[in-house]
């Protein structure tokens, strides 16, 4: 969550989907940040389009130009519940 730092810290290029879902586990849940995991879960959810994870989260110019980035979100999920088995996350 601190790739690119400190050019990628403000503005525009500061919400990276790969980078926050690939450092997702170590950085929020080991470290028992479970809240914050779960609203950078349910944010990036509501950024969804044709299934994909934007790489830049830049609302309304987000660019969906990463195709693992889908695959780290499904396993962040997965991780979350690892630490947290019976939260209602899914419902929300």
């Amino acid at each position: 969550m601190a790739a690119g730092l400190p050019h990628f810290s403000v503005g525009w290029s500061r919400s990276w989907g790969r980078d926050t879902f690939i450092a997702f586990k170590g950085n929020l849940l080991y470290s028992g940040m479970f809240k914050e995991a779960k609203e950078i879960i349910l944010s990036y959810a509501s950024t969804l389009r044709h299934g994909l994870i934007p790489n830049l989260l830049n609302k309304p110019n987000s660019r969906f130009n990463c195709r693992d980035a889908s695959w780290w979100f499904i396993k962040s999920i997965k991780d979350y519940y690892e630490f947290l088995p019976n939260d209602n996350l899914l419902n929300e």
